[in-house]
């Protein structure tokens, strides 16, 4: 797990393991039952996904977008609405009193014909520095044309649009149409909207733009230096950084990115980045090389040379990918504090202020547990004796954390199973869905809090965010410098500190020693404390080291420095930590409700329609025979229609014709209840008790 998530690392340097929930079976258990295999599955697929989440969302920041590489987005609807006015209807002619009627003018014969064939297509892309808004208009023929009307947004307030061209191709299955090239002249102030010079007629493209998507790029940029003959400029953007790449061929015809091409500092935060911790993996295809930049500091919208070339492929047959590549100082997520479900942390560590009154049931497909006639003394089930929560202690659900003796089984427990599987687990179930609640809490970087929230719901468990909390994270302390060697006062693999502060991004912020190992949720505002006088203490949740309440607060050995701090110049590496923050980071706790899916059932019945069929297919009229006792009116799921057909036909007779009557049986989901002559639905007949 440490290699799956590196470089994010554990409050107070605890183990993964820790984190991850197992589960124990017992020496006894010779015969694990189907519900316990099914809830252990279902641990294992919840956790896999709560950590591919975290996963999602680092390399969602350390990818680089291509500047030159226009994304669709999607247009607000009120923003079409306005675009596209409805005719004004014509002015009423008033006739003077005595004068003859007003003759009307005849208009262009099938003036109105025209109108009516033309279609109005709009679609908007963007860069992180321009805005196309493509008006295309669609003839009766289904050929596109970009009208005049299609115009270009500078997105910076300081930079006006300049002379571009750009490149509007298609994708398609098949032979592409040929690229058109949009040319845009220079806005003449800032904030002015370009619009396309002319017409440009999309010969060959297809009007089927959802299935077809369109492709925008820059092809040229009016304002930039002119380049060498046959170097090829190539910008890549993430939030942090921007690379340049000019590549063009050396004098044995080699293609390479050129030692000229440089590296911007675009740190949405404006924050000074060190340029000996920025680490880049460029890919192309099946091969990949990493660049590692060379210096100490750079300042906010400065840039670097990388001072050395790189071999590359064709780029045109082979797209360059890039990828910052994080360590532990530059890792947008810097701690990994929990992830709760109820079948790990129980069910009341994963559920926000809407969820937390609801009460947890089990799954409809397993057989009830039997029921004890009277619950544990001293709680509910599922509680050994102890008493009620108290009022919400820092990590706890809303109301609180479980009073004393804490949740766990007992003797007459029925929510959980004999190797102490959580059943009661799911908000609601139904035939196809459970709905389960889920949490998250992490440090990152408070400029990447989007990327998390992006990756939960992008998530394949269908995750509905509840609740987020967020606070700075003021328990984390810089410890001692982490270098990769040994030696002097800036030993291999330290890196300075920048103006104005010792040490250097060689070490991380890490959060004091003490508490409870693991860290977790953030509790809901007001928690804290528990009830009653007394010294604060940290609930579940706390952060790492840090009591609600007044007192020293230490860092735990070998805790690792935060950024810009650690070892001076000169000097040797001191374990007394300095009395700081980092205030770029966050505690933020992500609450939400998981749905895991039933596969799809498919459903089989035998009809007449079906027979026919089976007929034509050459069955004997004796097996026919046989299948009439399965036609009915309702119909059954695969596994019960493979049964009953099993019931009626022989082994042999099922090795013949059992898959050809799967083939011609009717099948598809079950069709809702028919209204009977008199209006209401029909109801089914009741079912005699199982």
């Amino acid at each position: 797990m440490a290699d799956r998530l590196k470089p994010i690392l554990r409050p107070n340097n605890d183990p993964w393991d820790t984190l991850i929930h197992h589960t124990a079976f017992k020496e006894d258990s010779r015969d694990l039952t189907n519900e316990e295999v099914w809830l252990s599955q279902e641990d294992i697929w919840v956790q896999d996904e709560l950590f591919n989440i975290v996963k999602k969302a680092l390399e969602s920041a350390a990818h680089f977008d291509n500047v030159a590489q226009f994304k669709r987005i999607d247009i607000p609807p009120t923003e079409l609405d306005q675009q596209a006015p409805e005719a004004a209807p014509p002015a009423p002619v008033v006739a003077t009193p005595g004068s003859p009627p007003a003759a009307v003018s005849p208009e262009t014969p099938g003036a109105d014909e025209e109108k009516k064939k033309s279609v109005i297509v709009r679609q908007r892309f963007r860069t992180p520095n321009w805005q196309l808004d493509l008006v295309l208009e669609q003839n009766d023929k289904k050929e596109l044309t970009a009208t005049t009307q299609t115009t270009l947004t500078s997105l910076d307030a300081k930079l006006a649009v300049p002379g571009l061209d750009l490149q509007v191709g298609q994708k398609s299955a098949a032979k592409p149409p040929v690229p058109q090239v949009l040319a845009f002249a220079a806005a003449a102030k800032v904030g002015e909207k370009v619009r396309l010079q002319k017409a440009v007629p999309l010969t060959g493209f297809a009007a089927n733009l959802d299935d077809l998507p369109l492709l925008v790029k820059v092809t040229a940029d009016k304002s930039e230096p002119a380049l060498k003959a046959g170097t090829v400029r190539q910008r890549f953007r993430n939030p942090n950084w921007e690379l340049e790449f000019l590549i063009q061929k050396t004098e044995q015809g080699q293609t390479v990115i050129s030692p000229e091409s440089k590296l911007t500092n675009v740190n949405a935060t404006r924050r000074t980045q060190s340029l000996a911790a920025a680490q880049f993996l460029v890919r192309q295809g099946d091969r990949s090389f990493r660049i590692n930049m060379l210096g100490e500091w750079l300042a906010w919208e400065n840039f670097a040379p990388l001072q050395q070339s790189f071999p590359v492929l064709d780029v045109d047959a082979n797209p360059i990918e890039v990828d910052e590549v994080f360590t532990p100082y530059t890792s947008p997520i810097k701690y990994l504090n929990a992830i709760q479900f109820p079948g790990g942390a129980g069910w009341e560590k994963c559920n926000s202020h809407r969820t937390a009154n609801l009460v947890a049931k089990s799954a409809t497909q397993f057989v009830e547990p039997p029921k004890e006639a009277a619950p544990p003394p001293g709680g509910q089930p599922g509680m050994t004796p102890g008493g009620p929560a108290g009022p919400g202690a820092l990590g706890s659900a809303p109301g609180g954390i479980p009073g004393p003796g804490g949740p766990g089984g007992s003797a007459s427990d029925t929510s959980k199973t004999h190797n102490g599987l959580v059943r009661n687990r799911y908000i609601s179930v139904t035939e196809q869905v459970r709905h389960m609640p889920v949490a998250l809490s992490l440090v990152v970087e408070q400029a990447h809090m989007q990327d998390l929230l992006t990756a939960v719901t992008n998530s394949r468990l269908r995750i509905q965010i509840t609740q987020v909390q967020w606070k700075r994270a003021e328990g984390i302390k810089i410890g001692p410098m982490v270098a990769s060697g040994s030696g002097g006062p800036e030993g291999p693999g330290s890196i300075p500190g920048p103006p104005g502060k010792p040490g250097g991004p060689g070490s991380i912020p890490g959060p004091p020693s003490g508490g409870r190992p693991g860290g977790g949720i953030m509790s809901p505002p007001g928690g804290g404390r528990t009830s009653g006088s007394g010294p604060a203490s940290p609930g579940p949740g706390s952060t790492p080291g840090r009591t609600s309440g007044a007192g020293p607060k230490s860092p735990g050995p070998g805790v690792p420095a935060g950024p810009g701090y650690g070892t001076p110049r000169g000097g040797t590496s001191s374990t007394t930590p300095v009395d700081d923050t980092d205030p770029n980071l966050v505690e933020v706790a992500v609450y939400g409700i998981a749905a895991l899916y039933e596969r799809y059932h498919e459903w089989f019945k035998v009809t007449d329609a079906s027979m026919n069929s089976l007929r034509d297919a050459g069955m004997p009229d004796a097996m026919r025979t046989k299948l009439t006792a399965l036609k009915k009116d309702k119909e059954s799921k695969r596994d019960e229609f493979v049964k009953e057909l099993a019931k009626v036909l022989d082994k042999d007779e099922m090795q013949r014709f059992g898959t050809l009557v799967m083939s011609y049986a009717e099948s598809g989901p079950p069709k809702p209840a028919q209204p009977a002559a008199g209006g209401a639905a029909e109801q089914p007949a009741p079912q005699p008790p199982k």
